[in-house]
């Protein structure tokens, strides 16, 4: 599991063989937009998406939620 800058660069990622991948981040503060890629050799593992938003009026853009899972 990584995430990702809007200009694609890696900021943090887990990378354990087990099903208990965990990122710990804090967003600096604006309107730039971060991306999850959970990705390794097509495993077909589920995810839980969690975070924990500090300001109500900023979310994950709903475009990425759908490109996750479609």
């Amino acid at each position: 599991v990584e995430l990702y800058d809007a200009l694609g660069n890696g900021l943090v990622g887990s990378y354990s063989i087990e099903d208990s991948e965990h990122i710990d981040y804090t967003v600096p503060v604006g309107d730039t937009y971060y991306y999850i890629l959970i990705e390794y050799g097509d495993a077909g593992n589920a995810y839980d998406l969690w975070w924990d938003d500090a300001s109500p009026s900023k979310g994950i853009n709903p475009a990425i939620i759908n490109y996750l899972l479609n």
